[in-house]
């Protein structure tokens, strides 16, 4: 009989394996990111199968439906300027999923360089790589109308949730009265991927 040590004693990691992460269409480094890794297809179907708040909501929302949210925001608010910035300002996520708020902020990662940096550092690396790949300008990411288009998702994913409605406030803004009667629809996987391609379309990035 086969004893755990036997399959233990045999393991051989393959040398590509340190910091890869397999992705649909390849894999993906995210301690080392690269332009050239970047495969738009992976980015769509990897948000459609990331959760806001960890999966953890009822019902369940997709990081998908968030990042096309934001984008629509933008739009509607502000004009088209930086719809596609808002679309991407998650897209790490399709590689390191969406942690929750306070697991987030308190992570460090050792890089193969020996640096130390926070999560959220090297979750920005990832983001300035996707935007650069998919020529979008890096400006957008900090851009005043893409932090308030985020915090605004937030108050629509707050009110619409049957998990977080009920929930202490989070002092976040009340909605603005044009956008006032959208509603989240809380969109399966296969229909998030649906609509986020659509919106990706529209604004004309590469696929």
């Amino acid at each position: 009989m086969t004893a755990p040590q036997d399959i233990l004693a045999q393991i051989n990691h393959p040398p590509e394996w340190p910091g890869w992460i397999p992705t649909k269409h390849g894999g993906f480094r995210p301690f080392e990111p690269k332009v050239e890794d970047v495969i738009p297809e992976d980015i769509i179907y990897g948000l459609c199968g990331a959760w806001r708040f960890g999966g953890r909501t009822v019902p369940r929302m997709t990081v998908a439906e968030h990042v096309v949210l934001v984008s629509l925001i933008i739009e509607e608010l502000w004009g088209p300027k930086y719809a596609a910035a808002g679309l991407l300002h998650d897209a790490c996520e399709a590689y390191t999923h969406d942690l929750p708020a306070p697991i987030r902020g308190s992570i460090t990662v050792a890089l193969p360089s020996g640096e130390v940096v926070s999560w959220m550092e090297m979750e920005r690396r990832i983001n300035l790589v996707i935007f650069e790949a998919l020529g979008v300008d890096p400006a957008g990411l900090d851009a005043l109308e893409v932090r308030a288009a985020d915090i605004l998702s937030a108050t629509f994913e707050k009110r619409d949730s049957q998990s977080l409605s009920s929930e202490e406030d989070w002092g976040l803004p009340p909605i603005p009265a044009e956008i006032a009667p959208w509603r989240l629809n809380f969109f399966s996987p296969p229909m998030a991927e649906i609509t986020l391609r659509r919106r990706w379309e529209k604004l004309g990035l590469p696929l």
